[in-house]
């Protein structure tokens, strides 16, 4: 929909493409010569998350949202700003790591360390960002049985999500003329809660760079065994 005019842009027929695809400054990243940016967006397409620091994803992240700060348009930053969360979860990151630092003895403790990892892993799969905030904050406050009921039901919500999105994909396949109009704009953007998307957790006020590695090498881990087994 690039250079379109907000009516054109609800007349016409909308197709969702991949994320890596569609999102322009990341191919700019990968026409780059060497540079940082182009090692960390390497890193994350080869799964080596474990080898990104803290700051070499911050940088990452942040000038992704500069570029999408650029488009004049407010649909496309509220978009942008949404996609940049989902894909690299950087503010979802920097609050579990917070709490995976001030929880880390209780969690030892009461021997449910590796059960709030799990969580977190399913926490970054879900697709509404403000969602993602409500249930961590949670996590500090429950024993293991309501972890494990957390964990449920995180996974169910997570299957509901994927028939839903696989049901409606295979709809527009047979619909050629379907369109989005300014009502589904509004509805999209009180989904996406763009004011939500940030937070002031920081690395060595929070949380560490060991806590940060520890939580991308959970990731990587999980990839790693989801590709194995795909």
């Amino acid at each position: 929909m690039k250079g379109a005019t907000n009516k054109k842009r609800f007349e016409a027929t909308v197709d969702v493409y991949d994320f890596q695809e569609e999102y322009e400054v990341l191919m700019k990243i990968k026409k780059m010569e060497k540079s940082p940016l182009k090692t960390t967006y390497n890193q994350i397409l080869q799964n080596h998350l474990s080898n990104i620091s803290f700051k070499s994803y911050r940088e990452f992240v942040e000038y992704l949202k500069d570029d999408a700060e650029m488009y004049e348009d407010e649909d496309l930053r509220y978009l942008s700003s949404y996609l940049i969360e989902k894909s690299f979860n950087f503010e979802t990151l920097k609050l579990m790591c917070a709490i995976y630092h001030r929880n880390m003895e209780s969690f030892n403790e009461n021997q449910v360390t590796s059960l709030v990892l799990d969580i977190f892993l399913l926490i970054i799969l879900l697709p509404m960002i403000p969602a993602r905030k409500r249930i961590l904050e949670q996590i500090e406050h429950k024993n293991k049985e309501e972890l494990l009921i957390l964990h449920d039901a995180i996974k169910n919500s997570l299957y509901f999500f994927n028939v839903i999105i696989t049901d409606v994909r295979n709809k527009m396949k047979n619909l050629p003329n379907a369109k989005a109009d300014e009502k589904d704009i509004e509805i999209y953007k009180k989904y996406l809660q763009f004011n939500k998307l940030s937070n002031e957790y920081s690395i060595r006020k929070d949380f560490t760079a060991s806590d940060f590695a520890e939580i991308l090498g959970r990731v990587e881990r999980h990839n790693r065994s989801y590709n194995a087994n795909d």
